[in-house]
């Protein structure tokens, strides 16, 4: 009997839930498909040709069944497979860190990246199908599929999962860092009463006085000089080196807001209670009116 069977062993509701979808239009070209349950290997899915003597045409079949079959694969199967690639290439992270890196991983996938594998892949599995137009049956296991002629969309997902686990591992460091930081302040004695952190016009961080003088010029202009591959060692130097001043407050202008939003989290996960926020003041004014003036104007408190 001249049929297409389909084989899938997981996800086999989300299939049908597809195929249900699809019912009327399976009927309306006088075809029919049966479920059955084959135990550990899956479900096995069976279409065939209406008993009708119009039954639908081999190709119509074929273009139903091939985006279908390609959107159950790149859609309602991508976290089962990246689950697989995790247990074979990350199998030493724990159950809790498995979960928020597939997460990362899923969202990291590219809409565009996805609609191109579905393109492709769509094309694939009608050419796979095609037998059945000259009157063979065709049987197509998913997971075989998968496994052996899929092998373009194996590499997005593992490198979606490379990527995932990398930022995963650095935001790990990251913590640990922070924590590090957090506990060598909490045991020295403030250095210096109040320290303001600000931005001066070429992006350089400032680090001044009470007075709004500069603290150790030669050593921050040395940091603002010099030339890091990312920014967040620039602002990871920068913390280290306001936790090595140990002030007893951190006043943080808005020039800092506005530039560095990474460095507000790590001072507040750092220095809590002494960070405090500037509120428009003189100090921030007078870099906003900097641009008009061409910076003739003096620096509050000085003389």
């Amino acid at each position: 009997m001249k049929t297409i069977s389909i084989m899938v062993r997981r996800s086999s509701d989300r299939l049908e839930q597809r195929l249900d979808l699809e019912s009327a239009l399976l009927e309306r070209l006088s075809f029919c498909f049966c479920r059955r349950d084959c135990g550990s290997c899956g479900r096995m899915l069976t279409f065939s040709p209406g008993s009708s003597a119009d039954s639908g045409s081999p190709e119509a079949l074929i273009e139903v069944l091939a985006p279908l079959l390609a959107h159950f694969i790149i859609e309602d199967l991508k976290s089962v497979l990246l689950h697989d690639l995790f247990r074979i290439f990350y199998y030493h992270f724990g159950k809790e860190e498995r979960r928020m890196i597939l997460a990362q991983a899923c969202r990291d996938l590219e809409p565009g990246t996805l609609q191109r594998c579905f393109k492709f892949y769509r094309s694939s599995l009608e050419r796979y199908l095609q037998p059945y137009r000259s009157g063979l049956p065709v049987h197509l296991d998913i997971e075989g599929f998968y496994n052996f002629r899929m092998s373009g969309f194996q590499h997005v997902l593992l490198r979606a999962l490379d990527d995932a686990v990398s930022r995963y591992l650095a935001e790990k460091e990251h913590r640990e860092f922070v924590r590090l930081l957090k506990y060598f302040l909490n045991l020295q004695h403030p250095g210096v009463e109040l320290v303001h952190l600000a931005v001066d016009q070429q992006g350089r961080f400032e680090v001044l006085d009470r007075r709004f003088e500069r603290i150790d010029a030669g050593e921050w202009e040395q940091l603002g000089g010099f030339g890091f591959d990312e920014q967040n060692d620039y602002e990871d130097i920068l913390v280290s080196m306001l936790v090595s001043m140990a002030p007893r407050r951190i006043m943080l202008h808005r020039s800092v807001r506005k530039r560095y939003p990474g460095v507000i989290e790590n001072l507040c996960s750092i220095f809590e209670e002494r960070l405090i926020f500037c509120k428009n003041c003189a100090y921030c004014r007078r870099g906003e009116l900097y641009l008009v003036t061409g910076g003739h104007n003096r620096r509050p408190g000085g003389s």
